[in-house]
């Protein structure tokens, strides 16, 4: 959990977009809480190794500068968080 938030505090960091970058902040706290959550209702250890291999492909796309498929990436990445904390019936 802590390398993932850190993860996207370098990319929020990154984008150098301040705004971008006090939205990851402030949700570290409500992160902390849900993420164990969110992991666990994941249904097997291929999602969540899928999880982390999506990470690696955002990395890769954003050190090759390609914005398109990293924000396609992002939204994929943000999609099957959403998914995981409704199965978990916290949304």
């Amino acid at each position: 959990m802590e390398h993932d938030l850190a993860f996207h505090i370098a990319i929020a960091r990154a984008s150098r977009n301040p705004v971008f970058a006090l939205i990851i902040g402030a949700f570290q706290g409500v992160t902390r809480q849900t993420w164990p959550i969110g992991w666990k209702s994941r249904p097997d250890d291929g999602e969540r190794r899928a999880m982390n291999a999506l990470h690696v492909e955002l990395a890769q796309a954003i050190l090759a500068g390609d914005p398109q498929i990293a924000a396609a990436l992002m939204n994929r990445h943000f999609d099957q968080s959403i998914k995981a904390l409704l199965t978990a019936g916290l949304v």
